[in-house]
């Protein structure tokens, strides 16, 4: 199962000052509602980004979903699914 990256791009405003833990509330928002759902994650994948933060990582680690970041500076790394 393909599950859709946490940010809302389509609210992303370039003016608006970033805000850390927004993005901590929406990684514990989508943990909840995956597991309403009866969904266990067990990868996350994620970008290099400073929005993702160690306290962004700490919430899905402590959910036992292991978290991988991308290599650095591969634009076009796309996952493989099988």
């Amino acid at each position: 199962m393909t599950v859709p990256p946490s940010r809302e791009h389509a609210r992303h405003r370039p003016d608006r000052i970033f805000e850390p833990h927004r993005v901590v509330q929406q990684a514990r928002n989508l943990l909840m509602d995956l597991e309403d759902a009866g969904t266990r994650v067990k990868f996350v994948l994620h970008d290099r980004d400073a929005s993702f933060t160690l306290a962004f990582d700490a919430v899905f680690q402590a959910a036992g979903v292991r978290v991988i970041r991308s290599a650095v500076q591969a634009p076009r790394m796309k996952p493989r699914v099988a």
